[in-house]
């Protein structure tokens, strides 16, 4: 069968989109589309009924698209204005402040994270040819088979939307070696939200908090800024405990929050040292 994989299917239709063979291969296009939605409806676990219906809407729109890909892109906000009314003459030691850990360059290596946790979730479920998910900016070139060569990538009919705040969670966390020496506890408010490509209103939107985990353990080189170092790690707690939740929105299972992050010297690191902090309510 020439045209027996899905990726046969799109590169014949991207081809000869009125070709002799354009509806067995639209037919064939349609069938392994509706496949994978019956293996998900058979593997999934917990999804919420609304989830499952956004599945079916997402599945129904790459079927009947050139593309399977899905845009991934994200808008972030860090606000710890929160914390200047606080009384914290009795805390017993300093606050490291945070702000500098969540910088746009920092954020956007996190978002990173989500991205590839999405991708492997999703493509884990419904294999690569099925849903591509890729991150604002990635990968916008492909093979263009009518002109044989490559080509800038049109609007993925899908997008999902990532929207977060970082805020202090009212909560210190303080430093198991050094007890002088505390850090505001951190929580990430997140939005969701689902487009279809032409519509300018959200098809789905889920809302979700995440925390860090309530211990932080962690391994800096002698490169790192080791007062913000915890932040970074709580954020990245924060960042994973987010794609857990999302994917347990859609009954997907992904590698889950040991609750302990560990860093390694760094490829330059001279020398290392071992600490962590713990969590207590402010």
């Amino acid at each position: 069968d020439r045209y027996g994989t899905l990726r046969d299917c799109r590169a014949y239709l991207a081809e000869h989109p009125s070709g002799a063979h354009h509806k067995q291969a639209e037919a064939k296009v349609a069938t392994f589309y509706e496949s994978a939605l019956s293996s998900y409806s058979t593997k999934q676990k917990g999804a919420k009924p609304e989830a499952v219906a956004l599945i079916g809407d997402v599945i129904e729109k790459l079927k009947t698209s050139p593309s399977q890909r899905i845009k991934v892109t994200y808008e972030g906000a860090v606000d710890f204005s929160a914390t200047k009314a606080w009384d914290l003459k009795d805390i017993g030691g300093k606050i490291v402040p945070a702000d500098s850990a969540f910088s746009a360059t920092a954020n956007k290596s996190r978002e990173s994270s989500i991205t590839s946790s999405m991708k492997r979730a999703f493509t884990g479920m419904f294999g690569s040819e099925t849903i591509d998910i890729v991150a604002d900016g990635d990968h916008d070139y492909e093979y263009d088979y009518s002109s044989r060569r490559s080509k800038k990538k049109s609007f993925a009919p899908v997008r999902f939307e990532v929207k977060y705040k970082v805020e202090p969670s009212g909560t210190l966390y303080e430093s198991t070696t050094d007890t002088t020496k505390k850090m505001f506890g951190i929580q990430i408010s997140w939005t969701f939200n689902v487009y279809f490509e032409g519509k300018d209103d959200p098809h789905y939107t889920f809302t979700t908090l995440s925390k860090p985990a309530p211990n932080i353990s962690y391994t800096t080189s002698s490169y790192a800024d080791r007062d913000t170092y915890p932040y970074t790690k709580m954020a990245e707690s924060a960042f994973e405990n987010f794609a857990q939740n999302l994917a347990a929105n859609f009954g997907i299972t992904i590698a889950g929050d040991s609750g302990s992050y560990g860093g390694g010297s760094g490829k330059y690191g001279k020398s290392s040292s071992t600490s962590g902090y713990s969590g207590t309510s402010g």
